[in-house]
């Protein structure tokens, strides 16, 4: 990954652009411990945004022959006088990704179509048709979703944003979404540098929450550029670990995954292209539960921070692990509240 400097601007172009909070959190035997707390990013209660937004301004930009430094302005234009067939946008989610896409979508004037596997609960369902979204309920887990969006796509005309590659599909797309999430680690050291920790701008631990690794990817080729002595731990649900099973077994794994909480992380294989940075570049992974997750979530509660189950993984992992109370922590709260049941 290089920093570019266009993706930050593409999103501070898009309207209610500001960066997340970086909260402090007081927490046992750590002095500095603080929460990037993405639960509202452009009126979204996630991260998922920023690289959805950039990946599908890109993907439509080049499919109209525009340079991807474009504006939004101009790529509607672009779409209105456009010659091509009409394509729709797809995508398979377990909720924050495609109700990401479908927000770009709708800001672009493009139809989208989501794939849901048979576990997304009805509230998923009603935040995607708030976006506009049409669905398609898919029997079987979150692999078949986007086995079946994938079929559709290349079968329908379809331009599909999905946050993982996989053989057939390519590494394009997950690439820019990959390369959308850097927005939020500038962000981040741009607020520890006004925190003025001994001018410290880079964290020394970053806790990573893992669905299929394409946020956990694009923290690690940042910190490897910018703070290679940053130790990045990655967090999944103990039912849906795949990454940390793919890493026992030192290859990309597909697993089975039972019904959590942490709806967003309950993936059965990682992205292929994010397995190839992940394997050697996350320094610990770590597997926490519902009731450990649940508990993160409202400690994250009491002091004002409206974080969901995927969002206080992080704080769940941090509560396993040993570092020395001079470490700077920085804690990915990738998610806003939502219902659930425990």
């Amino acid at each position: 990954m290089s920093i570019d400097p266009a993706i930050i601007a593409f999103h501070k172009s898009l309207p209610q652009y500001a960066p997340t909070a970086l909260i402090p959190l007081a927490f046992p035997n750590l002095n500095h411990v603080f929460v990037k707390a993405e639960t509202n990013r452009f009126g979204l209660p996630a991260f998922k945004i920023l690289g959805a937004s950039w990946a599908t301004h890109t993907a439509v930009a080049q499919r109209l022959d525009l340079p991807i430094s474009s504006s939004p302005a101009d790529v509607i234009h672009a779409l209105k006088t456009s010659t091509l067939t009409p394509f729709s946008i797809m995508c398979a989610t377990e909720g924050n990704h495609g109700r990401a896409v479908a927000y770009m979508a709708k800001t672009l004037g493009i139809p989208t179509t989501v794939y849901l596997s048979d576990r997304a609960d009805q509230a998923v369902h009603d935040r995607l048709r708030e976006e506009g979204a049409a669905i398609v309920d898919v029997a079987g887990d979150y692999d078949a979703a986007v086995a079946q969006a994938f079929a559709d796509s290349k079968a329908q005309n379809g331009m599909l944003i999905q946050d993982m590659a996989f053989p057939g599909y390519g590494e394009d797309i997950p690439k820019f979404i990959v390369d959308g999430y850097s927005t939020m680690f500038v962000e981040v050291k741009e607020q520890l540098h006004d925190v003025g920790i001994a001018d410290q701008t880079q964290p020394d631990i970053v806790i990573v929450p893992v669905g299929v690794g394409s946020l956990a990817e694009s923290v690690v080729r940042y910190y490897r550029l910018v703070s290679p002595a940053t130790r990045i731990i990655s967090v999944e649900p103990i039912v849906a670990n795949c990454f940390e099973q793919s890493l026992r077994l030192g290859q990309l794994t597909t697993i089975d995954t039972g019904k959590t909480i942490m709806a967003g992380l309950n993936c059965a294989t990682p992205s292929s292209s994010a397995w190839e940075v992940l394997k050697d570049g996350i320094h610990m992974a770590i597997s926490v539960s519902d009731t450990e997750a649940h508990t993160a979530v409202e400690e994250l509660h009491g002091v004002g921070i409206r974080a969901g189950p995927c969002g206080a993984a992080s704080l769940a992992a941090l509560h396993k692990i040993w570092s020395s109370a001079d470490s700077l922590v920085v804690l990915l709260g990738t998610e806003g509240e939502r219902p659930y049941e425990i």
